[in-house]
């Protein structure tokens, strides 16, 4: 069976796949959709060039930004099938002392398409499954429904007053964002990375709407049907993996930090290589109404905290 469903959303972790030596690299395309409104990706702001990055407008630093993260992740993907990616600079959710950067995903997720059967029952990102089933699942003419396999919207107001202030995107290639920017780049691996895959589809929203209600949906797998991610999200305190839990033990487990882990081998083989072990916390001694141990880890932007200034 193969079904095509609407599918965008924000997401929080991003990583490289394994190549396949029997697929050729691929080839990510990025689509326009700034295209005639003159700002986001046509923005004609005259700007120096910066950390590598030559455009000379705003418009084009993007662009070039862009187009060098999508490079990056064509040298570490393996499809038969090009990647297309819709990009855009539109309004997300910020304010003043927080902003969401990006919002990405992928176009549409299928299941059981093309005889391809490893895991059957399970919903792929239409990348993904065109990548393992050796044909666009979708070859729609231009011009009919959009014709992308993943949809990356980057906040167009980041840095403005309102919206992060002061901490825009920086547009260099070179890594070299400094205390008070933040690396559209890297941004973008990360986004492009949920299209391509790293993504999972249960329902983790406690609550909807203004003012906010209990979601009836929360916990619940997309259609009855896990995917291929969350079938390696496991919960230590539970003791199983989420299609296996029920919708009560997955609304225990949506939140439960510290102890939802991903098991797939290849990453677990990795771990030893990869990551330090022990868990990063913070003591905080003193005063007695905040003393305690709290997670602790580096700012995705600004400077090091000092003394006084904590």
């Amino acid at each position: 069976m193969l079904r095509r469903l609407p599918f965008l959303v924000a997401a929080t972790l991003a990583a490289l796949a394994t190549p396949a030596a029997a697929d050729p690299r691929a080839r990510v395309v990025l689509v326009n959709y700034d295209t005639g409104t003159g700002a986001g990706l046509e923005d004609p702001t005259p700007v120096a060039p910066v950390g590598g990055n030559t455009g000379t407008t705003l418009g084009q630093q993007r662009q070039i930004a862009l187009a060098h993260a999508a490079s990056i992740w064509a040298r570490n993907l393996r499809s038969f099938v090009p990647i297309e990616i819709a990009v855009a600079f539109r309004a997300r959710t910020c304010t003043a002392t927080g902003a969401v950067l990006a919002s990405a995903g992928p176009s549409v997720v299928v299941r059981d398409f093309g005889g391809w059967t490893t895991h059957p029952g399970h919903w792929y990102p239409i990348a993904l499954a065109n990548k393992l089933g050796r044909q666009d699942l979708f070859p729609e003419p231009v011009g009919t429904i959009p014709d992308y396999d993943v949809s990356a919207i980057f906040n167009v107001n980041l840095g403005q007053p309102g919206c992060l202030q002061g901490i825009p995107f920086y547009y260099g290639l070179d890594g070299n964002e400094g205390p008070n920017g933040v690396d559209l780049v890297a941004t973008a691996l990360h986004e492009f990375g949920h299209g391509v895959g790293v993504i999972q589809t249960v329902n983790i929203s406690p609550t909807v709407g203004n003012p906010p209600q209990p979601n009836p949906n929360f916990g619940q797998l997309l259609g009855g049907f896990p995917d291929v991610y969350n079938r390696h999200l496991f919960d230590n305190t539970i003791g199983k993996t989420w299609p296996a839990m029920t919708v009560a033990e997955r609304r225990l487990s949506i939140p439960n930090g510290r102890n939802v882990v991903w098991i797939g081998s290849g990453v677990t083989a990795a771990v030893p290589s990869r990551l330090a072990f022990g868990l990063p916390l913070l003591n905080l001694i003193a005063p007695a109404a905040v003393a305690g141990q709290y997670d602790d880890g580096a700012a995705v932007f600004g400077g090091a905290l000092t003394s006084p200034g904590v």
